[in-house]
């Protein structure tokens, strides 16, 4: 028995080990100023790339959707990571950024967690993705990258015209402009308003810290290629509670709300933020893999007295050419380090959760 005991104190201990070691390497990014690698120029001004966001509080959720429902409002060459009972996943997320090299704005966005038709991305590839971008291990995306995964932006109302450019012509963002109302002052509860188009309200009591998860995010572009952007992230979230979504009117977003039937079902999960720290660089181009003739059309654009949403007229944005490997590992392989990775993350959460119940 006390062998038993100290070999399992000895696992804890390592465990621990290992995931301060990984925390202050995150600590470190947002530590170190900011450096631009790029400036463009949009119709509204430069944007100093990466953008980076260092104060501001965030409340979301994530739903279990019928897999038809996620794929109606994907494009073509896209379609849903499936989970286990061939469910899709969808998300919605609210943020007061107070400070940003934008400047101080509200966003709202709906994504849908899904993979590039033809190309066999898998789940596990998915989680390792999300652990490697979790703890900023670039290491093992040297190993194994799955750029063929990624949460598509269905839409991204803002408050300010300045990031409406910017995300349009920049990344593709699917961004209009909105008038928001967001509270954020009692630490155990929230409340967001998108217009009159929805409104949110986030109670929490016990929870249980987590570091944030990071926005591995898919944009189409005009000519049907995906912008694949990695948008790191340096707070903690605190998951638990419960969301009340009312859809009040018409617009983008509560459209999407409505198709993906978010207010008619509970949240599988919620969660938190008050200090927003976030990294957002240029993203990745990846190529539309079907022929031309293949090629969507894009949707026209939605214009009412109220909501101005132009689709994909966005210049082509500035991305990262960067050639596929000329080797591939064995499935297999990967499948197996991706479990293992995915329990080590398990127990090193557990360990993150312990250690900052004092926080």
């Amino acid at each position: 028995m006390k062998k038993r005991i100290t070999v399992a104190s000895a696992v804890v201990a390592a465990a621990a080990a290992v995931m301060s070691a990984l925390l202050a390497r995150r600590a470190q990014f947002f530590a170190k100023p900011k450096r631009s690698n790029e400036t463009f120029t949009t119709s509204a001004g430069p944007v100093e790339l990466p953008v980076r966001y260092s104060d501001g509080s965030l409340m979301g959720a994530f739903w279990l959707v019928e897999e038809t429902k996620a794929a109606a409002l994907l494009p073509d060459n896209l379609e849903p990571l499936l989970l286990p009972g061939r469910n899709a996943a969808a998300g919605l997320f609210m943020m007061d950024y107070r400070n940003s090299t934008l400047g101080p704005y509200g966003e709202v966005g709906i994504g849908i967690q899904a993979v590039r038709k033809g190309t066999g991305a898998t789940l596990i590839g998915y989680l390792w993705d999300m652990v490697a971008n979790v703890f900023h291990v670039d290491e093992m995306l040297s190993l194994f990258e799955q750029d063929d995964s990624g949460l598509y932006v269905v839409t991204l109302p803002v408050t300010t015209q300045f990031s409406v450019a910017g995300g349009r012509e920049v990344w593709g963002f699917p961004k209009y402009l909105a008038e928001m109302q967001s509270d954020f002052s009692d630490p155990k509860k929230a409340s967001f308003a998108l217009g009159d188009e929805f409104s949110a309200t986030l109670e929490q009591g016990f929870t249980i810290p987590t570091p944030g998860l990071p926005f591995l995010t898919y944009t189409e572009q005009p000519n049907a290629d995906i912008t694949r952007t990695k948008i790191r992230v340096g707070h903690t979230f605190r998951w638990g509670g419960a969301l009340e979504l009312t859809v009040h009117g018409d617009g983008p977003t509560a459209a999407a709300i409505k198709k993906l039937g978010l207010a008619d079902s509970p949240a599988l999960a919620v969660f938190r933020t008050d200090g927003v720290k976030a990294d957002l660089p240029a993203g990745k181009r990846l190529p539309f893999l079907y022929s031309t003739k293949d090629i969507p059309t894009p949707p026209p654009s939605y214009v009412s007295d109220k909501h101005v949403f132009e689709g994909f007229t966005a210049p082509t944005p500035p991305v990262e050419e960067t050639p596929r490997a000329s080797y591939e590992l064995d499935p297999a392989l990967i499948q197996l380090v991706g479990v293992l990775c995915l329990i080590g993350g398990c127990l090193g959460l557990v360990v993150y959760a312990i250690l900052s119940i004092d926080e």
